[in-house]
């Protein structure tokens, strides 16, 4: 495979820039993927997710502003609790077109019965709080930024949703 020298410097560079994250309680950096792991071909519906935010978020429970980050509202449909959800995401800056994409199995992450379960990307420790790249382009462009996201679990027909960062700021982590 040939690769002009711009394209190598455009690579050496995102990959300079894209510094490992680590959470609060992960020794796991959050790193970009070049592919989506997930294969799940079920088709029985379980769940669906009823919302994707990843700016002007707020508290689910009062409605309290809190930091922006990836957040995601599940509704599981089922009668019977959901566990083993992985997450796929790719974030596209829509002015550079530059794009990462992030996986990670959501371990310790379950949904009951006829239920709805809150995701969050955030660095923060506790359940439904998962580890975030701070060096990604979410955090770091000042352009509009498009998120495509699948949430899978076994056995489950993956669910789908989009999300946009508007033009203008870096999304700050601490608010």
């Amino acid at each position: 495979m040939k690769i002009s020298i711009t394209a190598f410097a455009v690579l050496i560079g995102t990959i300079a820039v894209q510094m490992p994250s680590y959470a609060a309680s992960s020794k796991t950096p959050i790193i970009p993927v070049l592919k989506n792991p997930i294969v799940n071909t079920s088709t029985k519906v379980g769940f669906t997710i009823l919302a994707a935010q990843v700016e002007d978020n707020t508290n689910p429970k009062n409605g309290v502003d809190i930091s922006d980050r990836l957040a995601l509202k599940v509704r599981n449909t089922s009668s019977k609790a959901i566990s083993s959800f992985e997450i796929y995401y790719t974030m596209v800056d829509r002015v550079t077109k530059s794009s990462e994409s992030y996986y990670q199995k959501l371990s310790n992450f379950s949904i009951p019965a006829n239920s709805i379960g809150y995701i969050d990307f955030d660095n923060a420790k506790g359940f439904g709080h998962f580890p975030e790249n701070k060096y990604s382009i979410y955090r770091n462009s000042k352009n509009k930024v498009s998120f495509k996201i699948e949430l899978s679990a076994l056995g489950l027909k993956p669910a789908y949703a989009r999300a946009m960062k508007s033009k203008g700021t870096t999304e700050d982590p601490n608010g």
